[in-house]
């Protein structure tokens, strides 16, 4: 009680001024009929922004919400993706079966390069999973290149976009070959060369494996001829190869196995010992 006195003798006058205020503006409102209309016209206004300002609140405490729910929808959906992709992979090596000599080993590509002279690819299968030096590797589209070193799990596959890189490759439909080589200029084109002049090579001409390389089997995609071009007193075209596969956009591949390779070796090395 001691305490209230105290308030209101301290506030008193303060709480006696709102007092008369609030009875002032109720008798001017109820008793002035253009007071009373501004004052419903300005009440409604507030009430309004007042009413806006809880919708807005609202309306982000359900946006929090929703995307709080599409987080986890993402995460179900990056999970079902992993596992259809998985589930692509297999499927797709029924299309790459080119014969029963070569079997494919998919891996997934976690680190490439082409924009220096010599570009690598980083795959995810090594030795555990049958890899090899020497391997040749593909896409749905086209060659990429042939592994080079080996770990227990990984692999780094020397890219077809690599100044050392040859691969034997002939025209489509015809029986000559020459080498696949890169200049380190355009990452979706590479030279053939040493075709000779009287063969009819068209632009558009596919561009195919020739088999004679011990990487790749023959009959396997390379690209499509860009540009024919023969030097001055040349007796060999040299021509531009668009490529199929999409060096820039590498994701899964597939290393070919060789299952006469270790035959074909012990053929070659009693040659070679006599």
């Amino acid at each position: 009680m001691r305490n209230l006195i105290l308030y209101l003798l301290r506030y008193g006058s303060f709480v006696l001024f709102l007092l008369l205020e609030v009875i002032c503006i109720s008798l001017l409102v109820n008793y002035n009929e253009s007071q009373r209309e501004i004052f419903v016209n300005s009440s409604g206004n507030l009430n309004g922004k007042v009413n806006s300002f809880t919708h807005r609140v609202g309306e982000i405490y359900s946006a929090h919400r929703e995307v709080d729910s599409l987080s986890n929808v993402i995460r179900e959906l990056r999970t079902q993706n992993l596992y259809l992709v998985s589930l692509i992979e297999e499927a797709q090596l029924d299309t790459l079966q080119l014969d029963t000599l070569h079997t494919f080993i998919p891996a997934r590509v976690i680190q490439n390069s082409i924009q220096k002279s010599n570009n690598f690819i980083t795959i995810n299968k090594g030795e555990k999973d049958g890899v090899k030096s020497r391997m040749g590797v593909v896409t749905n589209q086209g060659v990429v290149g042939v592994v080079r070193d080996v770990s227990a799990n990984y692999a780094t596959v020397m890219s077809v976009l690599h100044r050392q890189s040859r691969t034997s490759a002939k025209i489509k439909g015809t029986g000559y070959f020459g080498n696949l080589k890169w200049l380190d200029i355009n990452p979706n084109v590479v030279n053939l060369e040493d075709i000779p002049k009287h063969v009819n090579v068209q632009v558009g001409d596919t561009i195919q494996t020739s088999g004679f390389s011990r990487h790749f089997p023959a009959g396997i995609d390379i690209g499509k001829v860009g540009e024919v071009e023969l030097s001055q007193g040349s007796n060999v075209y040299t021509i531009k190869v668009s490529l199929f596969a999409d060096m820039r956009d590498l994701e899964v591949v597939y290393v070919l196995e060789d299952h006469q390779e270790v035959e074909l070796d012990s053929l070659l090395n009693e040659g070679a010992d006599e």
